[in-house]
């Protein structure tokens, strides 16, 4: 008799004890091919910003490792959806990105989305996206600027493909009227030649939540559930409260993690 209590002892340790997650596990982690200040940042060879952080954070608390490729915007999107990555470190949640993503429960920053005119402005913008419905707004493909200006369709639109080309054209004076994340703006290579021809538009557009955001395939990796809890542990402590003060920006200044020459 002690000897089949033990029997069944054993079987029970084996049904229920959790699953140990493989020491070896490594995430493929994915980033823009451009910096985002202040969540990504490449400085004297080095990847920091607040996102890294809280990364580096998470896998100190867990049996993790990962690695880092680079992509342009709309091609990384694709390959987290395709599951040829498992995490990317910014983006906002939306139900079309909540189809396509894994988004975890609790976002670790938020941004402001601002609208930026170009001087003299015309617009008597107070609030209402209603003001811009005889204008154009110049915006990058495929991003999101917040629910409130996504489901706005009587705003008529003008596409660029990329941030950087969006930025570049502002220095040409080349852009009457765009929407952007003010960090974003703030932290950009020509910030010196666009802000004496440009007013930024108050208020807010919106202040937007920022995410990890995982391939829906990652749902189901052993890694998942302990990768949660620690994430969780990292954006509720008060060590994260002194990064997240650091490395982002009230609305009038530019975030602490631009390279000093900004």
């Amino acid at each position: 008799m002690l000897l089949l209590q033990r029997a069944l002892l054993s079987v029970c340790l084996l049904l229920f004890a959790p699953r140990a997650m493989p020491s070896d596990t490594t995430l493929r982690v994915v980033i823009g091919d451009v910096d985002y200040p202040p969540y990504y940042v490449q400085q004297q060879g080095t990847l920091t910003g607040l996102g890294v952080r809280l990364l580096d954070a998470i896998v100190a608390r867990t049996d993790l490792s990962y690695t880092v490729t680079r992509r342009p915007w709309s091609r990384m999107l694709s390959e987290l959806a395709d599951g040829q990555h498992d995490l990317m470190l910014v983006l906002y949640k939306t139900p079309a990105r909540q189809q396509q993503f894994v988004f975890l429960p609790q976002a670790y920053a938020q941004e402001p989305i601002v609208l930026v005119c170009q001087r003299p402005c015309p617009i008597k913008y107070t609030g209402s996206l209603s003001t811009l419905q005889s204008h154009f707004v110049t915006v990058t493909r495929n991003y999101s600027y917040g629910q409130h200006f996504d489901k706005a369709r009587h705003i008529q639109r003008d596409f660029v493909e990329t941030e950087e080309l969006l930025f570049s054209l502002m220095a040409k004076d080349k852009i009457p009227l765009t929407i952007v994340s003010l960090p974003r703006l703030l932290c950009a290579d020509d910030v010196q030649q666009i802000l004496p021809h440009y007013r930024i538009l108050k208020p807010n557009v919106s202040e937007e939540q920022v995410h990890f955001a995982l391939s829906k395939s990652s749902r189901d990796a052993a890694w998942f559930t302990p990768f949660s809890a620690a994430y969780l542990e990292v954006v509720r402590s008060p060590e994260f409260a002194r990064w997240l003060r650091f490395f982002t920006s009230t609305a009038s200044s530019s975030p602490s993690i631009c390279p000093p020459v900004r």
